[in-house]
């Protein structure tokens, strides 16, 4: 959705994203730009993924709204789009922040979606 050029110091965006899209992309670059090129191969997909988890935690820290988000769109045919419509991110920074949570977040989110 977005690439950050080093050389240069540039950030692109594409143009047909939502501003969710946008605002969780700005700051995946901005990370990307802050830490530096990488490598090709191995090196640049963990990067990737550090980055990946950097802005999902950075996107939504409270993991209580997290689960409030994710109790109140449970119902919907569309859980995890409308959970990161209510949480203003998108999809895949909700599923990087539900990919890596501590084992005490896990934990509440289990005891509070079975609550519903």
């Amino acid at each position: 959705m977005g690439v950050t050029r080093h050389a240069p110091r540039e950030i692109s965006l594409r143009t047909d994203l939502t501003w969710a899209e946008r605002r969780c992309t700005v700051l995946h670059e901005t990370l990307h730009a802050e830490r530096g090129p990488s490598l090709d191969g191995v090196l640049y997909e963990r990067e990737e993924l550090v980055v990946r988890r950097t802005t999902a935690r950075l996107m939504l820290p409270w993991i209580k709204d997290v689960g409030e988000a994710l109790a109140w769109s449970a119902s919907s045919q569309w859980p995890m789009e409308e959970c990161a419509d209510e949480l203003m991110v998108d999809v895949d920074v909700l599923r990087d922040r539900l990919r890596w949570l501590h084992p005490a977040e896990r934990h509440y989110l289990a005891r509070r979606l079975e609550e519903l």
